[in-house]
């Protein structure tokens, strides 16, 4: 194009369809544009005014449109035109006079502010995502807080209360109680405490939670020494009972490399679900065997059992059965998640084993040697 033909005034011509998609146009039109390559024809199309509102039923070269009208091409960049519309053999004409290079610089001017708004837009629609993602995550976040300190509240229960009944037992009785058996009762109260601080804490990192991960504190331990220690622990709900806990071992010696604290968290709730549960009188076998590369524990009551139905209830959050608790405990139905998630993080799994009126077998099954 010449110096003297850039800023003369052209008459642009284009021919759309009745969807308003270009059809074709002369080299004016097609500078009006921003292009020079014809095959981009049907990639452009009339926006504004809304052709459907156009009358149709018009002599031939009446105009129907004369104004402003908006031409969109693909990459959503609009270009404007004074123009004047005339609809003939079913197609809609575009006349518009125009200095070429003037509009020309106007629309890419244009293009380019379009250009900008769209990607504003866009980025705006990225952090309104990324925004409704955090808020999601937050409830996530905030019902997983929830629901764990719920867990850390009910797994409290034992350690306080086995704490507040010696601590009873001392004031109550105190001048009839030995001095041995004084320092006894202080030290297992000491480590009651000890265990409800480890729980607080465990339970209270909300990061951990969120996470779904469980820090394992892994060192090599004497299994039926832990076994022992939640039977102890336990032994005093047992007898209100009147209830026997029986161990059943090969080995005193069975070693096995674990988070002691979170084990005997394990134990703790498998023990006292089974008190909880099994009438007065009644006999738990808490039995141990190694399989293989394998650590198995088996919690066995003489309850009243678990509907068939119900058993896929008993691991999820807050789920419970039907069965009660034979002297009125209550049960939140968070415990026996706890023992899943602790079991899991130990690589090893969980099942249960119940008849209706034939008590419940709860057995876990974790591998000797962990990664340390």
């Amino acid at each position: 194009m010449t110096q003297a033909s850039e800023n003369k005034i052209y008459r642009a011509k284009g021919v759309f369809d009745i969807n308003g998609k270009l059809l074709e146009a002369n080299d004016a039109m097609y500078l009006f544009l921003g292009t020079t390559r014809k095959e981009n024809a049907p990639l452009y199309t009339i926006t504004k005014p809304d052709l459907v509102t156009l009358p149709k039923n018009v002599e031939n070269g009446t105009p129907v449109f004369d104004g402003i009208i908006t031409v969109s091409n693909f990459n959503e960049i609009s270009f404007e035109l004074n123009a004047q519309i005339i609809f003939e053999n079913n197609c809609f004409i575009v006349f518009a006079e125009a200095d070429v290079k003037g509009m020309f610089e106007m629309n890419k001017r244009m293009s380019r502010i379009n250009q900008q708004v769209n990607n504003l837009q866009r980025e705006l629609i990225r952090e309104k995502k990324k925004l409704e993602t955090a808020n999601t995550k937050l409830q996530q976040l905030n019902f997983e807080m929830n629901k764990y300190l719920g867990m850390a509240a009910h797994d409290l229960r034992n350690p306080i209360g086995n704490s507040f009944a010696y601590t009873d037992l001392l004031i109550s009785d105190y001048e009839n109680i030995q001095k041995e058996d004084q320092i006894s009762f202080l030290k297992i109260i000491n480590k009651q405490c000890s265990y409800a601080l480890t729980l607080i804490e465990t339970f209270l990192d909300a990061s951990k939670i969120e996470a779904g991960i469980l820090d394992l504190n892994l060192n090599k331990h004497n299994f039926i020494t832990i076994i022992r220690e939640s039977i102890e622990q336990n032994r005093m709900f047992a007898e209100k009972k009147s209830q026997q806990i029986v161990l059943e071992h090969d080995d005193d010696l069975m070693l096995v490399t674990c988070d002691r604290e979170k084990m005997l968290q394990v134990v703790n709730n498998l023990i006292s679900n089974a008190i909880k549960y099994s009438e007065p009188g009644k006999t738990i076998i808490v039995n141990v065997e190694e399989r293989g590369d394998s650590l198995q524990t088996k919690v066995i009551d003489q309850g009243p059992g678990i509907a068939n139905e119900e058993l896929g209830l008993i691991f999820k959050p807050y789920g419970t059965a039907s069965t009660k608790a034979t002297a009125g405990e209550k049960s939140t139905g968070l415990g026996l998640t706890i023992v899943k998630k602790i079991i899991e993080s130990h690589k090893g799994n969980l099942k249960v084993k119940s008849k209706l009126n034939f008590g419940s077998e709860f057995s876990f099954s974790i591998p000797v040697q962990q990664t340390i």
